[in-house]
């Protein structure tokens, strides 16, 4: 919502900042920690007529029936507003983008229908448009002076007034772009909006930087605005194995609000805070009422965590999406990778910011519409609130790394609490079993037969088909793996089952030892029993360089009728004249020529031969 940018005051304000258990006095920084703006933002009036001179003289060349032209200098952009004649389309103007563009003798011109006003804008980007500091937006009374409950800055428009956004009402923000174009100096700014708007005991940050260099800024803020989950060791989570236990952990926070929320008869968090403070919430034997604050998880660059574990990242989220800005759980997630179908489908009802693109698929890709990629650069973004169709063009503040060091260092300064705010735990609310002693889990049986019947070693598999959470079906692969049912973990790949049937399984779990013999060059190759040993320390010998520990097991491509996985030039000449005599019988019988089995790969000398 745009508000007036009048300026006010911004001393130092003192507030008593009450946790569940501890109070404290806590001071907002000062806004001196701010670098002050010292761009120049006269505006060019000779430049403004001159422009204005050559569109009247380039409409009148074209034909065009305008009745008007409206002039709106910003410190970004100039905004001419055309009222077009009777019977213009705004199509006829559009088509033309590329003759206008030339006579104001500038690029990156942006054709938009004003609508409300009747009116078609052309936005042309200044020649030497001014910068915005996030000082200016901080001290703007529109930002001092709001009722919001969660204000954040994001911007300025084309006429030089403060836009503030709710992110308490829109819930989920997602801000996207490529290398360079101004993301993480969003989010920095919106962080800033919360520090400065708002004291610990009204608002948590959970952090994630997949990137490890954006937000470990704020690892200090651990004892004031951070939450954090016991289950991890991390401030600012830069695992995704963290990342997934930290989100798990604020889901398990999501639903133990909404079960206090359902007892108190409210409809969100802030009538619930509002009951609180006026008494009429009383403690009873199974709930007791405390002040929520808001929670706002920040992630970013979330691309770098889909790909490594989409399903486990996304679950959480959704579920976030779906019930956590009544309790006043938000989301702030950024992403460079905007194509990625599994980013598009997550953020849908996101409210979006994008910066310059390169095309208008690109642009589609973000924001379902056209024009990202006519932005000027250089903070210039569209803003998509959700629900609407209204892009509105802002200008996006810039905050350096020194002002971020100096807000952080100004509140770890000061006394915090004793122990930071601590989400549920995640390995609490889905729990896991221990193996020690040989102990299993219940479900490692079924769990087993799932896998050898899929034949894919998948966390996500064992949690839709044995309805747990993701802690217990990964400590289940984990069981498997000592079991020898699966193989390690590979980076991105799935996990390569070793058991084959279901016959074989049964006797790996009755206690045989899993045993397979093939005599190749009169010699003998035996696989060691696997049962409750790792993988990698199966000690087969290969029958090539007879060195073990270095021998892998794979699948390979079989030409029948040959044994050999590496058959010779002979061979194949064989089996082409053997074709010709069993090629009808092989089509009638629906015999393959090709067969996939199991083979050991040794990974010293390179040589394959087949288990049996």
């Amino acid at each position: 919502m745009p508000q007036d940018d009048e300026i006010v005051d911004f001393g130092e304000r003192t507030v008593q900042s009450n946790d569940v258990v501890e109070k404290i006095n806590y001071v907002f920084p000062s806004i001196d920690l701010l670098d002050v703006q010292n761009s120049n933002n006269d505006i060019n009036e000779g430049e403004l007529k001159a422009s204005a001179d050559r569109l009247r003289s380039k409409i009148i060349e074209l034909n065009l029936n305008i009745d008007s032209i409206t002039i709106t200098p910003g410190p970004l952009i100039t905004l001419y507003e055309l009222l077009p004649g009777r019977g213009v389309r705004i199509s006829e103007i559009s088509i033309l983008r590329d003759e206008i563009q030339f006579a104001l003798r500038t690029t990156n011109i942006r054709i938009v229908p004003m609508t409300e006003k009747g009116t078609i804008g052309i936005e042309v980007r200044n020649s030497n448009p001014s910068d915005l500091k996030i000082r200016n937006l901080i001290i703007s009374n529109s930002f001092r002076a709001s009722g919001i409950p969660l204000p954040i800055a994001i911007g300025r428009t084309n006429i030089g007034k403060v836009y503030i956004e709710d992110l308490s009402k829109i819930g989920y923000l997602f801000i996207s772009g490529p290398t360079g174009s101004g993301k993480s100096v969003c989010i920095h700014s919106i962080i800033a909006s919360i520090l400065y708007r708002l004291p610990p005991s009204d608002v948590k940050l959970v952090l994630i930087d997949s990137r490890k260099i954006e937000l470990v800024l704020y690892k200090e803020l651990r004892h004031h605005y951070l939450a954090v989950s016991p289950d991890i060791d991390e401030e600012v989570v830069t695992e995704p194995n963290n990342a997934v236990l930290l989100l798990k952990s604020v889901e398990a926070e999501m639903e133990g609000r909404n079960k206090r929320i359902a007892s108190a008869c409210v409809r969100d968090i802030t009538d619930y805070n509002e009951h609180l403070r006026s008494g009429r919430l009383q403690d009873t034997k199974d709930v007791k009422h405390y002040k929520m604050p808001y929670i706002v998880v920040v992630i970013d660059e979330i691309a770098s965590l889909v790909e490594r574990a989409a399903n486990e990242i996304c679950e959480p989220i959704n579920n976030l999406i779906r019930s956590g800005k009544s309790v006043g759980i938000c989301l702030v997630i950024s992403s460079q990778h905007y194509s990625n179908q599994v980013i598009q489908s997550m953020t849908k009802s996101f409210s979006k910011i994008a910066y310059k693109v390169a095309s208008k698929i690109d642009s589609e890709a973000i924001l379902n519409i056209d024009g990202a990629e006519q932005l000027a650069g250089n903070g210039d973004m569209l803003y998509l609130p959700s629900g609407t169709n209204n892009l509105i063009r802002l200008q996006s503040p810039f905050i350096s790394s020194n002002e971020i060091e100096r807000i952080v260092e100004s509140i770890k300064n000061q006394k915090g609490y004793s122990q930071p705010f601590k989400l549920p735990s995640a390995l609490q609310k889905y729990p896991i079993f221990d193996m020690r002693d040989g102990e299993k889990d219940e479900l490692f049986e079924e769990a087993a037969r799932i896998l050898v019947r899929h034949q894919q070693g998948s966390v996500s598999l064992l949690q839709r088909q044995l309805k747990v959470g993701y802690s217990r079906a990964a400590r289940l692969i984990d069981e498997l793996e000592a079991a020898g049912i699966v193989c390690p973990f590979d980076g991105s790949k799935a996990r390569e089952v070793l058991i084959e049937t279901e016959e074989e399984l049964e006797s790996v779990l009755l206690g045989n030892t899993v045993s397979r013999n093939n005599n190749i060059q009169n010699q003998s190759v035996t696989t060691q029993s696997t049962q409750g040993r790792e993988p990698s320390d199966l000690r087969l010998d290969c029958p090539y360089c007879h060195i073990k520990g270095h021998v892998k097991i794979k699948y390979k491509r079989f030409l029948l009728p040959f044994q050999d996985p590496d058959p010779s030039i002979i061979d194949w000449f064989l089996a082409i004249g053997t074709c010709g005599i069993w090629f009808l019988f092989m089509l009638l019988m629906g015999c393959p020529y090709t067969e996939k089995r199991k083979v050991a790969y040794c990974q010293k000398c390179g040589q394959s031969f087949p288990l049996r």
